[in-house]
């Protein structure tokens, strides 16, 4: 992870480790959702906790359809609930189906039609689609060049990361995004120079870095923030086949304006066999919630309605932020 070392140097990366969800299982699927959502819960929730953040906040831009985006093929749980959020594949390309050659006068038969009937139940959402389409447009992705040099890598990864710095340097008022980053489900064959694990962290890494060294030099990386992180962590002792199974703990990024940056965050519970848990996982000793409801009252403003975002739960605020 070496690419992500000038971003670490300037102060706007912090590491947070032995971090998880208190309570949390060995399922995927549980825990996928309890992270996405913010609760632990017994009765599932359609919410997630972006999603909440963006529904008890007023839009930054007012009347602005795209307040939210996943940069993938669907809106995940995180953003749940949230007005104004879309999936987004491909900024250069989206708009209706169909021959390009007629989609500008498409819309402009749809547009009218739908605003003749109000109240009809797609009215809203097909609204919201065009101005999705004639906001993105206004971007011209395709002639879009990254500042201070920087390159993406030419992955899935990289191309997210690159539209989410457009996006954000073209300031159409997106305030959220999502990247949905698979396969680490790595039972097997991780190595430490070439092995499978390897690859997703180099990606990931360049990735990251290509975005701090684009934004830095537009000057947009005071009013950028992203975290990472996964639904669980590795187990402290690879198996026989050199993979690490599900585990508890992990680790967290946090990369942005305003971040204290430049160290590693942790309660570090030791790896000694009496110190793990369940005698085989590194143990949580910082719950996600904490790290990021300090980032939704003093980075997001939106300190009154923590308990609206992270239901069922009291964060401890853990000096993320500089202020």
């Amino acid at each position: 992870m070496a690419p992500l070392l000038d971003a670490y140097a300037a102060g706007h990366l912090l590491f947070v480790h032995a971090t998880g969800m208190m309570g949390s299982s060995r399922s995927h699927f549980d825990n996928q959702r309890w992270t996405e959502t913010g609760v632990i819960e017994t009765i599932p929730m359609g919410t997630g906790w972006l999603g909440r953040q963006l529904a008890t906040t007023s839009a930054v831009r007012p009347g602005n359809t795209m307040r939210g985006v996943s940069l993938g093929q669907a809106v995940p749980l995180t953003l749940a609930g949230g007005p104004g959020t879309s999936a987004v594949t491909n900024i250069a390309t989206y708009g209706l189906d169909g021959s390009s050659a007629t989609q500008t006068s498409r819309a402009g038969v749809l547009g009218p039609a739908y605003a003749a009937d109000a109240n009809h139940l797609l009215a809203t959402s097909a609204q919201a689609i065009l101005d999705t389409i004639t906001l993105l447009k206004k971007i011209h992705f395709d002639a879009y060049v990254p500042a201070g040099g920087a390159i993406y890598p030419n992955s899935e990864l990289g191309f997210a990361f690159k539209s989410a710095a457009a996006l954000i340097r073209s300031d159409v008022g997106v305030e959220a995004m999502t990247i949905d980053f698979g396969g680490w489900d790595t039972h097997a064959g991780e190595g430490t120079n070439g092995g499978y694990m390897y690859f997703l962290m180099q990606d990931l890494a360049s990735s990251m870095a290509a975005y701090h060294k684009d934004l830095a030099a537009a000057n947009k990386i005071n009013s950028s923030l992203t975290t990472v992180m996964s639904e669980f962590g590795r187990t402290a002792h690879e198996n026989a086949s050199g993979g690490t199974d599900h585990g508890s703990a992990g680790a967290m990024l946090v990369m942005g304006g305003g971040v204290n940056g430049g160290k590693v965050l942790s309660q570090w519970p030791g790896l000694a066999p009496a110190k793990l848990q369940d005698a085989q996982d590194l143990k949580i000793t910082i719950d996600y919630r904490d790290i990021l409801a300090e980032l939704v009252a003093k980075r997001l403003d939106n300190a009154t309605n923590l308990q609206t975002v992270f239901p069922e739960y009291t964060p401890t605020f853990r000096g993320v932020t500089v202020a």
